[in-house]
């Protein structure tokens, strides 16, 4: 049961982190079978420009940068 419960959780926190969350802790009870908690920030709004949070995003990322660095030429 505590493979079980670790993996479980450890999902728990891969879910959140590609989210975008932060994972502050994961733990399992090793006398408590199924007894599990991940712990994370609270959710933040994404950054649109963050080039991480898929295609779209990195395209805002590329013409934002474009459209500052020609208007300092």
């Amino acid at each position: 049961h505590i493979a079980a419960t670790a993996w479980h959780e450890a999902g728990h926190a891969l879910a959140a982190m590609r989210e975008g969350r932060v994972v502050i802790r994961v733990e399992i009870h090793p006398e408590l079978p199924g007894s599990g908690v991940t712990v994370f920030l609270p959710f933040r709004q994404r950054n649109r420009f963050n080039p991480m949070h898929g295609a779209g995003a990195a395209k805002a990322s590329w013409e934002d940068t474009l459209a500052r660095k020609l208007a300092e030429a």
